[in-house]
């Protein structure tokens, strides 16, 4: 399949600074984790000596991926702490969020308050997930969610029963698996 042909033409403007700037063996398990690289491509690229020629590998996956991992790519570049691979990662956000008529040019401010809005939302996504899951209960709470068909609504009693939790614990975690946009709720069913 691939990223979209836009996203595609974001990678090729940006691959020399993408080459010169992306700290890959740093970002290899976070990769791994966003579903970026599998295993094996990991070890294939951790084999590639020269890191120019291990990026432009990367580059090549990269673009066999969809426009969502680009996106994960981006959010990684972003929240490193090298001033210059953040620069990257904002860049690369900025052109990939551009609309399709802007040929490359500079994004107007609307355009750059709303990628800042966006951006802002996902690392507060990030971050609630974070919290949320570093709770080992919690992990395997969301995890029994599994037995239910995700098309149907669930009652929150069938919820209470699986988890064997009180209601104040089930509506407390459910409403933070859902500011983590994990799943949807109907608050008028309580």
């Amino acid at each position: 399949m691939g990223v979209s042909k836009f996203i595609e033409n974001v990678i090729d403007r940006n691959s020399t600074r993408i080459i010169n700037s992306t700290p890959l063996p740093e970002l290899l398990l976070d990769l791994r984790e966003y579903q970026i690289l599998s295993d094996t491509e990991i070890v294939d690229l951790r084999h590639i000596q020269s890191s120019k020629q291990r990026n432009i590998a990367f580059i090549n996956i990269l673009k066999c991926r969809q426009d969502h991992q680009f996106d994960h790519f981006c959010n990684l570049l972003c929240k490193h702490h090298s001033k210059v691979v953040h620069k990257l990662g904002r860049q690369l956000q900025k052109d990939s969020y551009g609309d399709n008529d802007n040929n490359g040019l500079p994004m107007s401010s609307t355009q750059e308050s709303l990628l800042e809005s966006s951006f802002n939302q996902v690392k507060l996504k990030e971050s609630l997930m974070r919290e949320v899951f570093a709770d080992k209960r919690k992990r395997q709470l969301f995890g029994m969610l599994g037995i239910f068909d995700r098309s149907t609504p669930i009652p929150l009693e069938a919820i209470k029963s699986v988890w064997q939790c009180d209601q104040d614990a089930t509506i407390s975690l459910l409403q933070d698996l859902r500011r983590c946009g994990l799943l949807e709720l109907n608050e008028a069913d309580w």
